[in-house]
Formats: C-alpha cells, sequence, structure tokens
C-alpha cells in the first residue's frame, strides 16, 4: 500500500519576519526527513485553522506537532478511529512545539499508517 504523508499549516498566523522564516525552515526540516524515510509528501497550506481541524480531524493516522491545537485535532482522530503512532504525553515530554510555534505543520495520512514502503 502507497502511503501519502501530508504536511498541514499555515503561514497566516504571524507577528514577525523573523518567526515566518523560522516556521518554513521548519517546515522544510518536516518534510526532508520524511522524504529521506521514502514517503511520498504534499503539502496542504494556507486554510483556516478550522478547515484544517476537519480535514485533520479525519486522517486515519495523525503525528502530534506538540501545540493545543495538536491536542485536539489527535483526540478527533481517535475519536473518528485514527491512529497517533506518538502519544501525546511523549510528545509533549521531548519538548517538540512544533505548531505552538509559528507556522501550524501537522502531518497526516489520509490512506495508511506511517510505514513506507
Amino acid at each position: 500500500m502507497h502511503v501519502q504523508i501530508e504536511l498541514v499549516g499555515s503561514m497566516f498566523h504571524h507577528s514577525s519576519q523573523r518567526t515566518h522564516h523560522g516556521s518554513v525552515v521548519y517546515k522544510n526540516h518536516v518534510d526532508a526527513f520524511f522524504k529521506s524515510r521514502g514517503y511520498n509528501v504534499t503539502h496542504r497550506w494556507n486554510h483556516t485553522p478550522d478547515e484544517d481541524l476537519v480535514y485533520m480531524g479525519h486522517a486515519r493516522t495523525f503525528v502530534y506537532s506538540g501545540g493545543g491545537f495538536s491536542q485536539v485535532v489527535g483526540e478527533c482522530v481517535h475519536r473518528l478511529g485514527g491512529t497517533t503512532p506518538i502519544a501525546l504525553e511523549e510528545s509533549l515530554a521531548s519538548g517538540r512545539t512544533g505548531g505552538t510555534v509559528g507556522a501550524r505543520t501537522s502531518v497526516v495520512s489520509k490512506n495508511g499508517h506511517l510505514n513506507p514502503q
């Protein structure tokens, strides 16, 4: 089965150019991470938070980015029968804040689990 990784995020929520630059760097690192492991990566970018919540909440697999928005999405994923390969507590304990610093960047898989071909 081919697994599609989709990065979901937004650059609309920035107060400074410095934050914007850091978010672009973060997004590029996440993209490179999954591509280096054999995943096909696409992007869904600059939708409203409400649209992103509905979209990501229906993912079969969701990777927490560590922020409060990510926590809500993960709960939706669980309630709708999806999975999160890393527990929220593990994500928060690692110090990764992802979506709460700069861009809202999250990883979703709409068609499978995060196991590359």
